[in-house]
């Protein structure tokens, strides 16, 4: 599994890839985001942290989240969430006042109920 957290390193895998990208690969690249919109947290925004009146992490829950369903790392995922100060059992019965606030359209709530539904053992 390739990870990338700056600019610079996607350069250096196109140019250890050893080939230019094409028009192809781009399409390819357009239709990932097409299908992740909404799914995911921007990286380093944290718009919605202050519309929780829980404060909930929700970043940390998508990411946990992420590694679950994603990267396969159940295990992981479960462990990091149930490590968190609060978990996302305080979604289910909020007003949802984050709604709205996240810039790449994620659908809070529901993402955060479903995250606490697979990362905590019944």
């Amino acid at each position: 599994m390739i990870s990338f957290f700056k600019q610079q390193h996607v350069d250096e895998y196109l140019h250890a890839s050893g080939r230019a990208v094409t028009v192809a690969d781009t399409a390819i690249l357009e239709e990932y985001d097409r299908r992740i919109l909404g799914s995911y947290c921007a990286p380093h925004c944290g718009e919605c942290l202050d519309a929780c009146p829980e404060g909930l992490a929700v970043h940390d829950v998508l990411r946990h989240r992420m590694y679950f369903e994603d990267y396969g790392w159940e295990k992981e995922g479960m462990r990091l969430y149930s490590r968190l100060e609060k978990n996302a059992a305080v979604c289910s019965s909020c007003s949802a006042p984050c709604l709205g606030s996240c810039p790449v359209g994620v659908p809070i709530q529901d993402r955060m109920t479903g995250a606490h539904e697979l990362l905590t053992l019944s």
